[in-house]
């Protein structure tokens, strides 16, 4: 048998032999046998009676010899013929099925497996079922004379069973431990999934109550494409969707997190590994493509522009390009020093007395014919030659470097008119451009990373040291701008359009720029709506407006 469990049994000491009353099957078995019949969880009850020496002997592989004792009960042989010939069938019969096969491969052939026996075979064995006759020894060949003690039915079954229960005790105690080694490893990582999620949506709920109106005021300068109040419903959109991704990484997505965490830390760790190494990629990808500054992105706009090695960039000179802005065609005529004429062919004379014109592209007239462009308008209402130095993108530092470049070749400059804008002032913190820092000191491009220049331009944070240096370096062009009109006799005036109400922060902005530096500027309040269709730059009627306020000031001083 492959396992054999004896319960509940006894020697018969006067007769030398095993008595097996019941043998309890709790299982069918799977396949033939003598137990075939019956069900599962069928208790039937097979008796047997079986010699022990028989038995032992022939399942041995020894050969058994029956033969009658010669002593003091031979008178009993007539009478023990039946039962003779009852142990004599036992024999051939225990004989026969270790001839037939093995008896581990017998209890395998009716059991297809070790779980199909039942967990415990019961031999219970009566007292009183004793052989009709007095059973004639048979004895075993070689003698097989051992000692033979009797059996405690009782102590059998507490012994079997109490160390059935201590075995199932141990495996229980095995199994446990197992579980909770394997939770507590489990636990780990979970636990800090979900605090790591947690955490990450506390702070983005933190995040969205802390950013209030002023703080994104001061972190997220004006901006000249959006009007203000976009600009306000934008960012309160934002807060709230930070606030409800944060309540949701808090609640929903940290025990999902935690789960995965546990059930599958490898592929956690994976796709983190994947995503820093598609950042890394990412940026190796990106810096092979030349990135151009935020302010000339598109080299193919017009009006051309071509690189400087101190300014950046420069208009292409010599040419004449063409637009459609609003519906119309738009000619924009460069001379060979690179200012904007009516025509190529009527380039600015430096031997005249001219006006001076610097700033960027709206006072480079955008969208607006030459005759209606500020410095033209302010030229002809004085009666003077203009000359319009703006290029598109330009900072305050820019215009203030080229002022530096071309101001000397004009004989008799008789004014020096520069733009500020609080909503360009964003431009004047841009250093991925050549640059004026602290102190006017020249500095070139700085190199960033290629992903954080992309998330700039997507998300234009400023802190408070950025924005203070800013003002700083702002206010120092202007002035240096002042100083250096005035060195050349010219008069100097800073003009500041203003479309539609001045927010709270752009007055901030003016008041510390202009005000406390006691600067010459005009501040000109335009209507939100004179500005050109699908475009953010002033339209005739503001160029206008702010060329008679230009001209009203330069003849008062």
């Amino acid at each position: 048998m492959k396992h054999f469990v004896a319960q509940d049994f006894f020697e018969h000491r006067a007769r030398g032999g095993i008595v097996v009353h019941d043998v309890a099957i709790d299982r069918e078995p799977a396949r033939r046998g003598f137990l075939g019949h019956m069900q599962e969880r069928e208790q039937t009850m097979v008796g047997l009676s079986i010699d022990a020496q028989v038995v032992e002997s022939v399942t041995a592989g020894k050969r058994v010899r029956v033969e009658p004792r010669r002593d003091t009960r031979r008178s009993r042989v007539k009478e023990g013929g039946a039962a003779l010939a009852e142990q004599i069938g036992v024999v051939q019969f225990v004989d026969r099925v270790r001839e037939i096969e093995p008896a581990q491969q017998g209890i395998g052939s009716d059991f297809s497996s070790s779980e199909d026996v039942a967990a415990t075979v019961a031999l219970d064995f009566g007292e009183g079922d004793q052989f009709p006759y007095t059973p004639i020894e048979i004895a075993p060949d070689p003698p097989m004379d051992g000692p033979q003690n009797p059996v405690d039915v009782g102590l059998s079954w507490r012994s079997h069973r109490e160390r059935h229960l201590n075995i199932s005790s141990g495996r229980l105690n095995l199994s446990v431990s197992a579980m909770r080694e394997e939770r507590r490893h489990e636990r780990v990582p979970r636990v800090m999934a979900e605090t790591a999620v947690a955490l990450v949506g506390v702070a983005l709920v933190f995040c969205a109550v802390a950013a209030h109106q002023p703080w994104l005021d001061r972190h997220f300068l004006p901006s000249f494409f959006l009007p203000r109040r976009w600009y306000v419903f934008l960012e309160t959109g934002v807060r709230v969707a930070i606030a409800v991704l944060g309540v949701s990484l808090a609640l929903f997505v940290r025990p999902r997190a935690g789960r995965l965490t546990a059930r599958a830390p490898a592929l956690v760790v994976s796709v983190g590994v994947a995503a820093l190494l598609a950042f890394g990629a990412s940026e190796l990808t990106l810096r092979r493509v030349h990135l151009r500054p935020a302010e000339w992105l598109f080299p193919e706009e017009e009006p051309r522009r071509r690189p400087h090695a101190r300014l950046g960039w420069t208009l292409e000179p010599a040419r004449t390009g063409h637009n459609r802005i609003a519906g119309r065609a738009i000619e924009y005529a460069i001379d060979r020093a690179g200012y904007r004429v009516r025509r190529v062919d009527e380039p600015v004379d430096p031997d005249r007395p001219t006006m001076l014109f610097i700033g960027e592209s709206m006072m480079f007239g955008e969208g607006l014919t030459w005759d209606e462009s500020v410095p033209a308008q302010v030229g002809a209402i004085m009666g003077l030659q203009s000359a319009n130095l703006a290029v598109h993108g330009y900072g305050s530092d820019q215009a203030y470097l080229r002022l530096q470049i071309e101001l000397p070749r004009f004989r008799r400059p008789a004014a020096v008119v520069s733009l500020f804008m609080t909503a360009l002032f964003g431009r004047n913190l841009d250093d991925d451009r050549p640059h004026l820092g602290p102190g006017l000191v020249w500095r070139p491009a700085e190199q960033h990373s290629r992903l954080a220049s992309i998330a700039k331009l997507a998300v234009p944070y400023r802190s408070d040291e950025t924005v203070e240096r800013g003002i700083t370096v702002t206010r120092d062009v202007l002035r240096a701008t002042v100083d250096l009109a005035r060195a050349r006799g010219a008069t100097p005036l800073i003009v500041v359009p203003q479309f539609g109400a001045e927010a709270p922060v752009e007055r901030t902005l003016r008041r510390r720029i202009l005000d406390e530096t006691g600067l010459p500027y005009v501040l000109v309040a335009i209507d939100s709506g004179w500005r050109l269709p699908w475009d953010r730059h002033p339209n005739a009627n503001a160029a206008r407006l702010i060329a008679d306020a230009v001209a009203d000031r330069i003849r008062g001083q």
